[in-house]
């Protein structure tokens, strides 16, 4: 596991890189609402988005247009790095388009 961060037009970027092992035993692809909705794969391999947050992942997650459903895990949740931030306004758009 590898944390990476940096900048790409002004938005700080958060990602940790993971082997195919942690993928498997964290993130629990396959598993419906048990896989982690921040599990990504890239050209490079698996990425953890659950530091950066994509805003269009976010907002399908919240819709429950998503297959996966939980969000991180203990091991990457105690790494203990910050979240990207998210403006209110960005958020609140968000809440207002999830389901009842």
């Amino acid at each position: 596991m590898e944390f990476e961060e940096w900048t790409e037009d002004g938005v700080d970027i958060r990602v940790l890189h993971l082997e195919k092992a942690e993928v498997d035993t964290l993130c629990l692809p396959g598993q419906g609402t048990k896989t982690c909705i921040w599990c990504l794969a890239s050209l490079d391999g698996f990425e953890c988005a659950y530091y950066d947050r994509p805003i269009p992942l976010l907002k399908q997650w919240v819709k429950g247009h998503t297959a996966a459903q939980r969000s991180g895990c203990d091991v990457v949740k105690a790494l203990g790095k910050a979240i990207r931030y998210i403006e209110c306004r960005t958020l609140e758009e968000v809440m207002r388009e999830r389901p009842e």
